[in-house]
Order: structure tokens, then sequence, then C-alpha cells
């Protein structure tokens, strides 16, 4: 056997002594985007341009290739310093960065929002994160319904401040409340309000189903007689989920968009075109999102005002007539027809939301990056439309998605948020990482 073995070998050692002349070792160029990158909480806007330079030139020294700027939540006792998100006095500090970017070979990457996810004062009512609200009745033919088809919203509030807070203290809209937003820290808002009716269907027990929308009245009443049989009603209605943008800075305090609505994308988009749009943005590498992050508050976000329009065009058939299938999974049918309705929310919030914003970005020559993970969506699809998938934590299997993706699609990044969630903010140590 040894002989064996060395009549293979022996020529393939010959043939590397024969070609070793031949090897230069050497190393690559090593450019900015193959050292470390590190993110860059901006507490309160409180920086100037003096700090700025002493920071940068320092991270340059110690090997960073570049930079993530996060406008965040701000350090109590320094209020005075503090600057608003995309202000005049912001966007003058943010280009001095990106110059010093430039001179040091320091790449910079933008969140695009105060914390997380997307949101701010800029978003109404209309294009904030929505949550659907069912509310079901009973009729027997002959009889005319004597409830009014109406919802109103509970009334709910969560923050993080110390600061004593009811939601008497809160404006509708929120973002009238700008003064006081940086100080009580609000994760989540839902005001008491009478919700708009999207549908209202009617199903008898001989399996007809009539749409009866046309037929209630703006004071919520019903105008219809039911025909003979036994009538069960399911009413939809279009609520607001409520979700801030979490930890936010001065000047990012606000709703979340829907991000199964384009209109809503392209408004909060628009935004920062207004905003951007003239400087000069050569140091800027890519824009960043912090994640999905809706449906870690209260109920979900699950809804959108053009769903029941979206769903007939991806799924080819007509929700409406399915409602009792989101309640009731106990047979095949109606498993299915709720497998459609997820289905269709993972299209819109890729189709609505990560799409458009790659091509927003596109048209100036930006990349985007993005933590896909937690979205109800088809994450690796996600993942995918972006140039730069990040994940984070030490779940291998989620690490495994944006590497998978980058690798399928032939991406040449994979980011990874590695050592910020180890502990809550600023308590983590070097020995923890």
């Amino acid at each position: 056997m040894k002989r064996f073995l060395l009549i293979f070998i022996l020529p393939f050692l010959i043939a590397c002594q024969a070609g070793k002349s031949d090897i230069k070792p050497g190393w690559p160029a090593i450019m900015k985007q193959n050292k470390p990158w590190s993110r860059w909480w901006w507490m309160g806007n409180a920086v100037d341009t003096t700090g700025l330079k002493i920071a940068m030139e320092a991270y340059s020294k110690a090997g960073l290739g570049g930079l993530e700027i996060t406008p965040i939540y701000g350090v109590h006792g320094y209020e005075d310093r503090f600057i608003d998100f995309l202000s005049p006095e912001w966007m003058k500090i943010f280009a001095f960065t990106l110059r010093e970017g430039r001179r040091l070979d320091l790449g910079i990457d933008l969140a695009m929002a105060s914390g997380w996810p997307f949101g701010g004062p800029w978003v109404h009512p209309e294009d904030a994160c929505k949550t659907m609200k069912m509310m079901t009745y009973s009729l027997t033919g002959g009889s005319k319904l004597q409830s009014k088809i109406t919802y109103r919203q509970e009334p709910m509030l969560s923050s993080i401040s110390r600061k004593a807070l009811v939601l008497d203290d809160l404006k509708f809209p929120v973002s009238v409340n700008a003064d006081s937003l940086q100080a009580w820290a609000l994760e989540q808002v839902r005001y008491p309000l009478d919700l708009p009716l999207q549908a209202l269907m009617a199903y008898s027990d001989h399996g007809d189903i009539l749409d009866l929308t046309r037929h209630v009245g703006a004071n919520g009443i019903l105008d219809w007689i039911a025909p003979a049989g036994n009538w069960k009603l399911y009413a939809i209605f279009e609520g607001w989920h409520g979700k801030m943008v979490e930890r936010a800075g001065p000047g990012g305090e606000g709703d979340v968009i829907d991000h199964f609505s384009l209109q809503a994308v392209d408004g909060y988009l628009n935004h920062f075109t207004e905003k951007l749009g003239r400087m000069d943005l050569s140091g800027l590498r890519a824009y960043f999102n912090d994640s999905y992050e809706i449906d870690d508050a209260q109920g979900e976000a699950d809804f959108t005002p053009l769903l029941f329009e979206e769903f007939i065009k991806h799924r080819g058939y007509d929700l409406r007539y399915y409602l009792p299938s989101l309640l009731d999974t106990n047979d095949d049918q109606n498993r299915r027809v709720l497998s459609d309705y997820r289905e269709t929310i993972s299209d819109l919030l890729l189709e609505e939301f990560a799409q458009p914003w790659h091509a927003w970005a596109e048209k100036p020559d930006k990349l985007i990056r993005n933590q896909a993970h937690g979205s109800p969506a088809n994450i690796l699809d996600l993942y995918a439309a972006a140039d730069i998938p990040e994940t984070e934590g030490n779940d291998m299997i989620k690490i495994q998605m944006a590497s998978s993706a980058a690798h399928v699609t032939g991406k040449k990044l994979v980011a990874a948020e590695a050592a910020t969630w180890l502990k809550d903010h600023f308590q983590a140590s070097l020995a923890d990482v």
C-alpha cells in the first residue's frame, strides 16, 4: 500500500517543485470593503465637526473600513445640543462627514430612519402601518340588523420613558406632538378612533355569499333585510397598528410606514429625495434598514388599504368571499386560503417595499443594506433584493439565510450586526463579544 501511494504522490511533489520558482507570494490589496465596519450611533445627533474629525481619524487609524450612521435617541442632560434629523443643520454635519470619509477613505452608510423600522414625523396616518379588525354578526331570514356596523379602536400606549404619561397627553396625529416626543420615547400608540369599514360580507347556511359593503351608511346602519336562511355577517375594518419608530432620535419620532403600500413607501422615499437630492453623496456607499421589527409590538401589521385588490391580482380570486377561512382553519380549503393570504402579504413586502427601495437607491448609484429577518415574508427573497444582506444574532439558521441568499444570487458582500445584541444598549463588554 505504501508503494502504491508513492506512485501518485511523488509525481505531484515533483510537479510542485518544478513550478515553485514561478510562485510569487504576496497579499492582495486591502480595500475598505475588506476591513471591519462599525455601527456609529449619533446620540441625539449631538455631534460637531471638530469631534467628528477627531473620531473619524481615530477610526481610520484603528483599521476600520467604514461607518454606518444611525441617528438615535439622545442622552439626558445634553438636550441643548440635540440636532433634528434631516434638518438644515444636520445636513451640513452629514455633508462634512461624507467629505471626511472621502479624505480618509472611510466608507459611509446611512440608516434611513432615526431608529427602526422606517418611519418618522413625515409619515401621515393614511401611510402608517395598519392592522385588520373583524366583527361578526348573525341574522335570520326576514330580519334586519339592529347593531351598527362600527368598530372603535381600543386605546393603548406603550413608552419606555420614565415620565408618567397618559394617552390624553397626546394629540392626534402623533406627529403634532413633536416638541415632546423625544422625552416620551413612545413605542406604540393607538388612539380611540372609529375605524373605516373596508368590507361587509354575508354568508348563508345555503352557501350564498353577498357583498353588503355599499348598503352600510355613513352612520354605520345596514340597510338590508336578510333573505331566507341563517346568515353570518363578517365586517373588516382598517385599524392603526400604532407602531412608533423605536429608539428614535430628535426629529425622527413618529409612525412606522405601511410596508405593504407602494403609496406609503414612495412617500417615505420621496422625503429623502427632497432632503438629500442636491447633496454631493459621492462618499455614501449604501442606505440601511435596521430590520422590520413591527410585530414585536402588540398585534400584527397585517393589513393595507389595497389588500383585497392586491389579493385578486396575486392569487386570482377574491378574498372577501372567503373571510371565514381567516378564522377557522379546521379544513383543507380554509388552510389554503389562509396560506394564500400570507403569501400575498409576503409578495407585497417584496414588491411594494424591498424592490422599490432598491430601485430608488440605484438611480443615484447607491446600494441598500437590509436586515430581512423577522419579516412576514419569504426571507430569502427579501435578502436577495438587497445589495448587501445583513444578519444578526447567534441563531445559525438566521445567519445562513443572509449568506445563502448572497451565495445564490452572486452578491459580493454579506454583513452581520455582530456584537450589538448581546445585552441591552451599551451594557455589553468586549469580554461578552
